[in-house]
């Protein structure tokens, strides 16, 4: 009984005693980049990218010694699954995980041995950067965030203009690649139509019109009482198109010699005709 009686204090003495080493553990700041599907373009003010890499750049630029040194990596993962394949979607991830590299290289002064690159073929369209930061003391004291200057609140609006643009562009985008997928399915489905041998509107001519096309006046002649020295000619209107009205008229005078003859002739024959009209 004495023997458990020493232990407990003990353990109270171990338990209480390891509760400020948990002040050194290490904790992680992830941030995430967002990519347009089936795209591999860094568009930093897209998805809040742009708010995303200030406070990594922030982080960066506080610990940049570690970085250099290497005590601090920095961990990226690239993820791609909007692609055919699995070699596409990881090539994908691998191109996205080398611009945001290429970004942080440009603007935070550090280089490619500072980072640890993973790539997957899933889960979505991003890039992760974590940076493992040791844990605060419990009792220091957080510095107070400087105030922002007029450049740095002007930078910020124009990210956010520039992030509402491109928005608006893609969304523009997307309603014209709706517009003509559907423009080409209703063009497919009348050609299919057509080809199904489906009846097409055919716009017929009125009667009244073609009625009125065939009213009009025609002059007619017999070719073989000209050639017997007997003209003749005649007028027709066609005041229906199956009735007509026309009017013949042929003259002629011949004479001879022989006791002083002389045969004149002169007609005129009005007609009625009706034609059979065939649709």
């Amino acid at each position: 009984m004495k023997k458990r009686i020493l232990f407990l204090p003990l353990f109270l003495w171990l338990a209480t005693a390891a509760v400020p080493a948990r002040a050194g553990l290490r904790a992680d700041s992830t941030c995430t980049f967002r990519f347009v599907p089936g795209d591999d373009m860094f568009y930093v003010p897209f998805g809040g990218n742009d708010r995303e890499l200030a406070r990594l750049l922030e982080c960066v630029r506080r610990n940049r010694d570690a970085i250099l040194g290497g005590s601090l990596p920095l961990y990226v993962d690239g993820y791609c699954n909007s692609l055919g394949g699995e070699k596409e979607n990881l090539r994908a991830a691998a191109v996205r995980s080398n611009r945001v590299k290429s970004e942080l290289i440009t603007r935070a002064g550090i280089s490619e041995a500072c980072f640890l690159t993973r790539n997957h073929a899933s889960e979505g369209d991003f890039v992760t950067v974590r940076l493992t930061l040791p844990a605060p003391e419990a009792s220091a004291v957080e510095p107070e965030e400087p105030g922002k200057t007029e450049e740095e609140r002007l930078a910020e609006e124009r990210a956010e203009q520039e992030r509402k643009a491109a928005e608006e562009r893609l969304k523009a985008e997307e309603a014209r690649r709706a517009a003509g997928k559907a423009e080409a399915d209703r063009l497919a489905k009348e050609q299919a139509a057509r080809q199904a041998g489906q009846p097409k509107n055919i716009t017929a001519t009125p009667p009244e019109a073609l009625s009125s096309a065939r009213r009009r006046f025609a002059l007619r002649a017999n070719l073989l009482r000209w050639a017997t020295l007997t003209p003749d000619l005649g007028l027709e209107w066609r005041v229906h198109p199956s009735w007509g009205i026309l009017l013949n008229g042929s003259w002629t005078s011949w004479s001879w010699n022989d006791a002083g003859r002389r045969y004149a002739l002169w007609e005129v024959m009005p007609e009625v005709r009706y034609y059979i009209v065939v649709p």
